[in-house]
């Protein structure tokens, strides 16, 4: 931090390198006259969280991790829509693309973005794929 008066008999304290982590940062700058009375001015700054990581998601309810940026999930034909419901790690994220969507026979693709504080964004791709058999089964019996 850098703080310039006009006036070479006043002294400051509290410029210089600070470590600016993550979230609320508060700095205090002294100034100081040549009389020696004092003014102090507390700053905050807030960094904000580069993180575009997901803590959840949720397909109909279900957890469905949050390993990479791409799921493929196989459902039965008589699930015609579903619930999507993504969570950042981030409070302050945002995320685009919650919500019920119907479903079509075959792959259908979703995406859930997010946008972290700081602009920088992520999309995970969600393919789910409605088949067009009624309640099939599939038994893998090993020998």
């Amino acid at each position: 931090i850098k703080a310039y008066m006009f006036d070479e008999t006043i002294k400051i304290k509290g410029t210089g390198k600070h470590k600016i982590k993550v979230g609320s940062n508060k700095i205090k700058l002294t100034v100081i006259a040549e009389d020696g009375s004092k003014d102090v001015y507390n700053l905050n700054i807030i960094r904000a969280n580069p993180t575009t990581e997901l803590s959840d998601l949720q397909i109909n309810q279900y957890s469905c991790g949050t390993d990479g940026n791409k799921l493929n999930l196989d459902v039965d034909n008589s699930t015609d829509k579903v619930k999507i419901q993504a969570t950042a790690v981030d409070k302050s994220a945002r995320v685009t693309g919650n919500g019920t969507y119907n479903l079509k026979v075959g792959n259908n693709t979703f995406y859930i973005t997010v946008k972290a504080a700081n602009g920088k964004t992520k999309r995970y791709s969600i393919t789910i794929n409605r088949s067009k058999y009624k309640n099939i089964k599939i038994i893998i019996m090993w020998d």
